[in-house]
């Protein structure tokens, strides 16, 4: 607010400078004895708002964001789990490590657990018979082919060459295998019997071809 004294009777006139233009000249009369009062604007200063700032310990600041770092570290963990075809569980221990009054949980599972792939000798040998224990049920089919007259044969024969090659990556993609270690267990034994099969049916075939020729 400005204030100004009439010159003629000293009557205190007020006006609020923030109604009108800076630098203006501004004319009032006197209630009283109607003399004139001038007011000259000044130039308004822009108001300064002061905002507290509280700044915190460097330190604690930097143990927040490592907390929150780690967290958003966790969150993409688990998002790539989530995204897995085929998630498993498994026995690994869990550490709860608590950082600055907040636990973190970290798994800590192995991740040298490498899924058998490759040649199967159980899927070759046996075909249709392995996959009624391993979750692959269509080979069956190649049991039916094998009674077809002339071509029955060479279809079981291709047939089993694609199984033997493709034969863990059926079974495990269909979901029934509780761990990777329980299904790396089992084909290992299918294969070491599938051996066995290939090499006792090699032995009487040429047995069987050398006693043809004697």
């Amino acid at each position: 607010m400005m204030k100004a004294s009439c010159p003629d009777c000293q009557t205190v006139i007020e006006i609020n400078e923030r109604d009108y233009e800076p630098l203006s000249t501004v004319e009032r009369h006197c209630p009283l004895c109607g003399g004139i009062v001038n007011f000259v604007i000044p130039e308004l200063q822009p108001e300064v708002v002061v905002k507290e700032v509280v700044v915190s310990d460097p330190a604690e600041q930097n143990n927040a964001e490592k907390i929150d770092e780690l967290k958003r570290e966790l969150e993409k963990l688990k998002d790539i789990a989530k995204r897995q075809p085929k998630p498993h569980q498994t026995d690994a221990p869990v550490i709860i490590a608590p950082i600055n009054g907040e636990d973190i949980s970290i798994n800590n599972s192995p991740s040298s657990a490498i899924r058998a792939n490759g040649w199967n000798w159980g899927a070759f040998a046996f075909g249709w018979f392995w996959g009624l224990f391993n979750h692959v049920y269509w080979p069956v089919l190649i049991f039916a082919c094998s009674f077809i007259p002339k071509v029955g044969g060479a279809i079981t024969l291709i047939f089993s060459f694609i199984i033997g090659s493709k034969g863990n990556d059926w079974s495990w993609d269909s979901g029934k295998w509780e761990s990777v270690d329980r299904f790396n267990k089992s084909q290992q034994r299918w294969g070491t019997a599938g051996v066995a099969f290939f090499v006792v049916a090699l032995a009487i075939v040429i047995i069987a071809v050398i006693a043809g020729l004697s």
